[in-house]
């Protein structure tokens, strides 16, 4: 059974999950997969699979052992991926990018450069990161989406009534969730702003902030009834049955959108900004909106449209593109591709194309 490294700077949501959706990919294809981050930020639960070291104790972690593949996830994962891939001669390292302009910054570019042209294979959560990474002069960039195990999503979700109880949120009443970090890439003041036209229809309504963040006192300072900040919550995935629908206002900033991936996951119905990065993970599978004009008039249409069609139409979405199962097919591809004369780690029991 070949080994697979997998190094991310902390496991600061989503990342934690992220990682362990690359390692049950991988570990479909069997490899042994170990997840290595730099920094403990969440308070994650300890696994057998999963270490908390800096770059220079991972060496005395493995024992001497050399990965056939080496995954790193963000810019700091990936100098310090290519620094070991080097020295260890580990013979294929995928770069993974999270964000937009992981190469803006010319130091940046040249270090790639002066790493050699082949020294990794570079991939990104959506089409739109992989179109920013072309335009930093990387060819032909993969993608590798972040992906969800949906089965233990379900199981380990709340009852409504119960999620709705640990909130502090009536059962009859009509719920907005808001889930991420406070931070101004997220946008969360819009939500504040829209949800506070939008109640003067329905004052009965409700709006759940279920993360923390830089923009918390702001919004503290302007909430009015019925708006709820829950704060950080490491089990925030569990309570999503507790909203009617989920709403999310990121800007163009935002690459991917975990939350709203896992929203579909669960059944729940989403809002969203029409920004690339969520369109990437959405698609027809709900509702997008411009202007906060145009959110205050999907807000008040909402309850008048049966969902249950987009609902499982988003389900079957996650299933068919951002599914564990998905993603290990990707990597199945692409481990067994000829790579520009990069030298590949082949998928266990394939053979050379």
């Amino acid at each position: 059974m070949p080994d697979a490294l997998q190094l991310c700077p902390n496991d600061q949501a989503p990342f934690f999950h992220v990682c362990a959706g690359h390692a049950q990919a991988l570990g479909l294809l069997g490899f042994r997969v170990r997840t290595v981050f730099f920094e403990a930020r969440c308070g994650a639960e300890p696994s057998p699979d999963v270490d908390y070291a800096t770059p220079r104790e991972i060496p005395g972690l493995l024992g001497g052992e050399r990965p056939a593949l080496l995954v790193s996830h963000r810019h700091r994962a990936y100098r310090v991926g290519v620094r070991m891939a080097r020295r260890m001669r580990i013979p294929t390292h995928i770069a993974v990018a999270h964000e937009f302009g992981m190469f803006a910054r010319k130091t940046r570019r040249l270090r790639r450069r002066l790493a050699g042209r082949h020294h990794a294979l570079f991939a990104a959560v959506s089409a739109p990161v992989a179109a920013d990474l072309g335009t930093s002069g990387i060819d032909g960039p993969l993608v590798l989406p972040n992906v969800i195990d949906r089965h233990a999503l379900r199981d380990t979700m709340l009852e409504r009534a119960q999620a709705r109880a640990m909130l502090g949120v009536p059962l009859p009443a009509f719920a907005i969730g808001v889930v991420g970090r406070l931070h101004p890439k997220k946008d969360p003041l819009r939500a504040l702003r829209v949800f506070e036209t939008y109640r003067r229809d329905d004052p009965g309504a409700w709006l759940v902030f279920l993360g923390d963040g830089p923009l918390r006192s702001r919004i503290e300072q302007h909430a009015g009834e019925r708006i709820v900040l829950a704060g950080f919550r490491a089990d925030a995935r569990t309570l999503l049955g507790a909203f009617d629908l989920l709403l999310g206002c990121s800007t163009d900033r935002e690459a991917f959108g975990v939350v709203v991936l896992e929203a579909m996951a669960a059944g729940v119905p989403v809002v969203v900004a029409d920004r690339p990065g969520q369109r990437s993970v959405v698609g027809d599978c709900g509702t997008y909106f411009g202007t906060d004009d145009e959110l205050v008039a999907a807000l008040r249409g909402f309850g008048a449209c049966d969902r249950t069609e987009t609902v499982e139409r988003a389900r079957r979405r996650v299933a068919a593109r951002f599914s564990v199962e998905a993603l290990a097919e990707r990597y199945r591809e692409v481990l067994n591709a000829p790579q520009r004369g990069v030298s590949v780690a082949r998928a266990p029991g394939t053979r050379s194309p």
